[in-house]
């Protein structure tokens, strides 16, 4: 069997109709591939993009200081600009060990 070539439009669209709702075995008979090659596409274009979020992620950690990065990275932006823990350690209520 003669193997196909797909341009990255090509599968984005196919990846796009399974997102909406059609069924995987019939894309997959309709464009002539198998039912596990849209899952193969699928988990190709995940690691893709994990591999530029780690990427952008050393890039903006290399570009911005330190103090500014941490709470950017971990995820934690409060409404105040910082992590939500640092407005809990600022006001004095955090527990002390004696």
């Amino acid at each position: 069997m003669k193997r196909l070539s797909f341009t990255e439009e090509q599968i984005v669209g196919v990846l796009r109709e399974i997102g909406e709702g059609a069924k995987t075995a019939d894309l997959a008979r309709q464009h002539g591939v198998s039912e596990a090659t849209p899952y193969n596409w699928k988990a190709k274009r995940l690691r893709a993009l994990e591999d530029e979020n780690g990427r952008l992620k050393r890039l903006l950690a290399n570009a911005v200081p330190d103090s500014q990065t941490q709470p950017m990275i971990r995820g934690g932006m409060g409404p105040e600009g910082g992590s939500e823990g640092s407005a809990f350690k600022k006001s004095g209520n955090a527990r002390r060990k004696a």
